[in-house]
This record gives structure tokens, C-alpha cells and sequence, in this order.
């Protein structure tokens, strides 16, 4: 007997079961300060990407930032785009997904979230390329480089990417073999990187100016 088989027969759970009618008026009152919050939140992340972008182009220059954080932001929200990409149009993931999640088989993602992180992609895209004089002809720093930590990080991901991708690929049975690893936990381990993306570079960007001295 499993320890959880264990707990399961000495010490049952029984959970009452909530009506339907509360269920269905809970749900009404909810839905709308849901839908204003998500799109708020679309809206704000959205237009946090333009001030450092826009401020480079009216200065000319990138003096300051640090390029750890385009960089990791590409590679997080490149990932971003992908995944919420197979949630919403992939056969194979959303299948894979009802199997794990039978109480819930709907994933989550939604056509916004694809937009945010496309849209996100782009941004990010732009500002990496400022970091390049002769595609923008702006002043750039030459202590400006990947730092070694960044460069860890980022082939670190793309090689285990890589590497359980060919797992599943080897196995020859389409990743549906829920016992092992499958094609949803490849998607799953992209989607991962966008934390990576948001604590790495941030924090470099705030440690680049005491290592400057300006």
C-alpha cells in the first residue's frame, strides 16, 4: 500500500458538493471583473515595453542598458510565443494536455496571451537590434557584452530544449505516451524561460550603472 493509498483509506475526504445555483451566480459575478482585469493587464504589460525602446531612439543611444536584458527577453518571449501557440492551434498538445488535466481539458490559454507575447516578441526584437550602430547608427558602450552568467543561461536553455525535443523525437511514438516525457513538457520547458527572462536581465540592468559608476 502507497503511502497516499494509506492516507486515502484511514482518513477519507468528503467534500461537500456545492450547489449549482451558487455555482452559476459566483461565476456570473466574476466573469466581468475577470475580463476587465485580464484585458487592464494586457494593456499595461503591453505599453511597459515601449518607454526604454523609445527612449533609446531619442537619446541614439544605448548608454547604460545593459544588453543581458534584450537578449534572455528575445529567447523568454520567443519561448512565450511558441507555447501559448501550441496551447491554442496544436492537435497534438491540447491533446496531451486533456489527458494530464481530465477534470479540465481546456488549456488556459487564450488569444490574448498569444498576442501579448507576439507583440512582446517584436519589442524586445527591436531593442536587442538597437544594441547594433550599423542597423540603428546609435552610440553604444564597449562594455556592452553578453556577460558569461547570460550566455550560460541562454545556451543552457536552448541546448535542454534541444536535447529533451530529440528524446521525445527518438521515442517514435508522436510523444502520446503520457508514462514518459511528451511533446508537452518540451512546450512546457520553453514556456519556463520567460521567468529566467524576466529575474536575469533585470537584474542585471540594475547592477550595469554601480559597475559603470554612472
Amino acid at each position: 500500500m502507497t503511502p497516499a493509498e494509506f492516507l486515502a483509506y484511514f482518513f477519507p475526504v468528503t467534500a461537500r458538493p456545492f450547489p449549482k445555483s451558487h455555482t452559476l451566480q459566483l461565476t456570473s459575478k466574476i466573469s466581468a471583473p475577470c475580463a476587465n482585469l485580464r484585458f487592464s493587464s494586457f494593456v499595461l504589460w503591453s505599453l511597459s515595453f515601449y518607454p526604454q525602446t523609445l527612449l533609446n531612439w531619442k537619446r541614439k543611444s544605448t548608454q547604460g542598458l545593459a544588453i543581458d536584458y534584450p537578449t534572455l527577453n528575445v529567447l523568454g518571449f520567443f519561448a512565450y510565443t511558441v507555447s501559448t501557440a501550441c496551447f491554442l492551434w496544436s492537435p497534438i498538445i491540447r491533446d496531451q494536455y486533456a489527458k494530464k488535466h481530465p477534470l479540465s481539458p481546456e488549456p488556459t490559454v487564450r488569444g490574448n496571451d498569444f498576442a501579448f507575447a507576439f507583440h512582446a516578441l517584436i519589442l524586445c526584437v527591436i531593442m536587442y537590434s538597437q544594441f547594433y550602430p550599423r542597423l540603428w547608427g546609435f552610440k553604444t558602450s564597449h562594455r556592452q557584452r553578453s556577460s558569461p552568467l547570460l550566455l550560460g543561461i541562454f545556451w543552457g536553455n536552448v541546448i535542454a530544449v534541444l536535447i529533451l525535443a530529440c528524446i521525445v523525437w527518438v521515442k517514435g511514438d508522436s510523444g502520446m505516451n503520457m508514462g514518459s516525457w511528451t511533446w508537452i513538457d518540451v512546450v512546457r520547458l520553453k514556456s519556463t524561460y520567460l521567468l529566467l527572462a524576466l529575474i536575469h536581465p533585470n537584474t542585471g540592468h540594475r547592477s550595469m550603472p554601480s559597475r559603470m559608476s554612472s
